[in-house]
């Protein structure tokens, strides 16, 4: 497999590709605490103070932090899904530093429907799917690294699928990709199929009860008053003047009904199937590669995974209309084994030796290729119209400057 750049320059680029990752993504979070208080903020702080209920863990802890310790509870959900980015970041950039940096490689690191994603889509991008990313990157990273026992991967799993999912059901919907990521670290399928039993049995349980607890009017209101806020208030983008909370009232059928209406009349079966198709390009060109190169079981086990955890993730296409957002997480998931793949197989290589660097002609037609991808299109999250992702925000920029000074002037 042919590197873009030479070892050194590939390290460096990604270095200061995630340098610039963590230090947009850390503002971006920051400023969510103020301007996706309804639905980014108010989803970390569900909690159980109006009784049990779906997603209610992680505020029920903020809650809990939050009166011990004196400060409010938003606090600590934004230090929650930054922590949670934080890892997500670590563990990425050693799969990426670990791989042989061949095109399809370096096009998963800059695609828009990966790590830029929370950067083109902010409020999006913070949400609680950010669990289960960041527990599949680490758990990816920590196997990559050292053979771990049978009973560690159970226990670990078992936290992720039942803490994880009684944060968001996203967390046991996308588990296969856990299976998946045992294959490709050399487990045999019977072996993978023995340590995933008892957490996926775990994740079903909590799902089931979770299921069994939607929420009503009642209870939203009770969580609100222990925030300090009222539920439903007009006009207002307040905690609980909408979004996530007072979305938990709404009966499954009326979920269903909203979310056929909006995706029948925003077109979504014309746009996503498409930009989908387009977000795993590099996926399926790394896939063939890794494929010729002796990975073929791997590579059918992945994709055979991946067609599971779409099946499995339906209801989230039935009930929610941010299909973005569930596309982005197939689209991770698979980035991130298809680099434990690509990792392992450069691991392989004899002591001492690189792979080989593309032509000068093959290297300008890559990077003219990656610059278009990386920029050129972004993966919308729910009714929004696709746009340029990273170009259509240079435009922006450029296109408002001129304004901006003519406005100047005439103050």
């Amino acid at each position: 497999m042919e590197s873009v750049f030479p070892s050194k320059y590939s390290r460096l680029s990604i270095n200061l590709f995630f340098a610039y990752l963590g230090s947009v993504t850390l503002i971006a979070g920051v400023l969510m605490v103020r301007l996706s208080r309804n639905w980014t903020i108010s989803d970390w702080l569900i909690n159980y103070e109006g009784g049990f209920i779906r997603r209610g863990l992680p505020g029920q802890i903020a809650f809990d932090l939050g009166r011990y310790l004196h400060l409010s509870p938003v606090f600590f959900a934004a230090v929650f899904y930054l922590s949670l980015v934080a890892a997500l970041l670590v563990a990425f950039r050693s799969l990426a530093l670990a791989t042989s940096y061949n095109v399809w490689v370096l096009a998963l690191v800059v695609s828009p429907a990966t790590l830029s994603f929370a950067i083109l889509h902010p409020q999006a991008g913070f949400r609680k799917e950010i669990i289960f990313l960041a527990a599949l990157a680490v758990f990816v990273a920590l196997l990559r690294k050292t053979e771990r026992s049978s009973l560690w991967v159970a226990v670990y799993m078992t936290i992720i699928l039942t803490a994880g999912t009684l944060s968001h059901e996203v967390v046991i919907f996308y588990s296969p990709y856990f299976f998946a990521a045992l294959v490709l670290c050399g487990r045999s399928v019977p072996k993978a199929v023995k340590e995933c039993v008892v957490p996926f049995a775990a994740g079903a349980v909590v799902l089931y009860a979770c299921s069994t607890h939607l929420g009503n009017l009642e209870v939203a209101a009770k969580v609100c008053s222990s925030l300090g806020y009222k539920l439903l208030v007009p006009g207002s983008t307040e905690i609980c003047a909408s979004g996530a909370i007072p979305y938990l009232t709404k009966s499954r059928e009326a979920a269903r009904t909203e979310a056929f209406g909006l995706i029948r009349d925003h077109h979504y079966g014309a746009v996503y199937p498409f930009l989908a198709l387009l977000a795993l390009v590099p996926a399926i060109g790394e896939s063939a590669l890794l494929a010729r190169s002796g990975l073929k079981r791997e590579m059918r086990v992945l994709w055979t995974t991946a067609a599971v955890t779409l099946a499995a993730s339906l209801p989230l296409f039935v009930y929610g209309i941010d299909w973005g957002r569930w596309i982005y997480i197939h689209v991770f998931s698979i980035a991130m084994l298809l680099m434990l793949a690509d990792a392992r197989m450069a691991e392989g290589r004899t002591t001492g030796t690189e792979a080989p660097n593309m032509s000068y002609r093959h290297r300008v037609a890559a990077g003219f290729f990656l610059g278009l991808y990386a920029t050129c299109w972004a993966l919308p999250v729910s009714t929004e119209a696709p746009r340029m992702g990273y170009l259509a925000r240079a435009l922006a920029v450029v296109h408002r400057a001129p304004q901006s000074a003519r406005h100047t002037a005439v103050d």
